[in-house]
């Protein structure tokens, strides 16, 4: 047997290569550094966000397992066409992150906050402008993309972490976009952003609490006798907000802010409805005086009392009359 097969092979020279620091964006990270506008809830938002994870978040988590879907247009016919965003890992990639985080303190800075406009917390800037306050606008110059090609002759914008960013924040459900598709221009209209109630409920905001944090805004601007001009003119070139869904959840938005969401005031709101039902019955079917004083003899007795003389005068009496089981109780109760 040749030794020289078994023989030690002599040791290997081990270089240390030092890899180059990954990138996480692919131009540039994302930054906000305005001040934040002078409006309270904007101010406490602000604030909430800065120790808010989004990896943690319940609505992005429930997002990244499950996926989800948005409405992206809506045919004459009826059909609907949506994108479907699949499961992903739990964990939020940093670019990501970053982005959610910028882009959420930029739409906080222009978001509308009075409570006269037509529909409650509108942002009132474009997406090409939200990704310029963030450091997220690429321009392209023509032919960029390879030489003497006639691909992108007039160049192009990019903005596609916000656009990822928005679509999560949509299909979580903490934002509400509006989109419109345009026939003649071939191209969708430019976006409408809403902040929803599951936003200001993910970040522990009641409806009664926003209220009372825009109040400061609506007494300034009452003291300073500004009448509400909305900041960004509706025109042509924006979506509308035509279709019934739209406006169901738009006039929810402010239902919400006024409390009408509250669990109190629904407790409230359903003892009304039955109050009133009950009067509209009895105003329908005349009570006579027996009825009328066995009613008030009920409330001012233990409920327990009234149901075991009910069920002794129907074992004893059975088949009787309304007005007969009626004497026949009071008796026994007052007895």
């Amino acid at each position: 047997m040749d030794k020289a097969i078994f023989s030690k092979l002599p040791p290997k020279k081990i270089e240390w290569t030092h890899r180059a620091d990954k990138k996480v964006h692919r131009h540039s990270a994302p930054s906000f550094e305005r001040p934040m506008v002078n409006v309270q809830l904007a101010r406490t938002m602000d604030r909430i966000l800065a120790k808010w994870n989004v990896s943690i978040s319940p609505a992005i988590r429930e997002l990244r397992r499950n996926g989800g879907s948005i409405l992206r247009r809506v045919y004459n016919d009826g059909r609907k066409k949506y994108k479907q965003l699949l499961p992903r890992r739990l964990t939020v990639r940093l670019e990501r992150e970053q982005t959610i985080n910028c882009l959420l303190r930029a739409i906080f800075y222009t978001t509308e906050y009075s409570p006269n406009a037509k529909f409650m917390f509108e942002c009132m800037a474009s997406v090409p402008e939200l990704a310029r306050m963030i450091g997220q606008y690429n321009e392209y110059e023509k032919n960029y993309d390879a030489e003497g090609a006639e691909n992108y002759r007039h160049g192009r914008v990019a903005y596609d972490a916000v656009l990822g960013a928005i679509e999560d924040l949509e299909a979580s459900g903490l934002l509400l976009i509006v989109r419109e598709f345009c026939k003649e221009a071939g191209q969708f209209k430019a976006m409408r952003i809403f902040l929803t109630p599951k936003l200001f409920q993910e970040f522990g905001l009641t409806g009664s609490q926003v209220k009372h944090l825009v109040a400061g805004k609506v007494l300034g601007d009452k003291k300073q006798q500004k009448k509400f001009r909305r900041q960004r003119p509706v025109t042509d070139k924006m979506a509308s907000i035509e279709n019934n869904r739209l406006l169901s959840l738009l006039n929810f938005n402010r239902r919400w802010y006024n409390g009408e969401m509250d669990p109190e005031h629904l407790r409230t709101k359903s003892a009304e409805k039955l109050a009133r039902e009950r009067a509209q019955r009895e105003a329908e079917t005349p009570v006579s005086d027996i009825e009328r004083r066995y009613r008030l003899l009920e409330q001012s007795l233990p409920r327990y009392q009234v149901i075991q003389a009910e069920n002794l005068v129907k074992a004893e009496h059975p088949g009787i009359d309304r007005i007969e089981f009626i004497e026949l109780v009071t008796h026994r109760l007052t007895n």
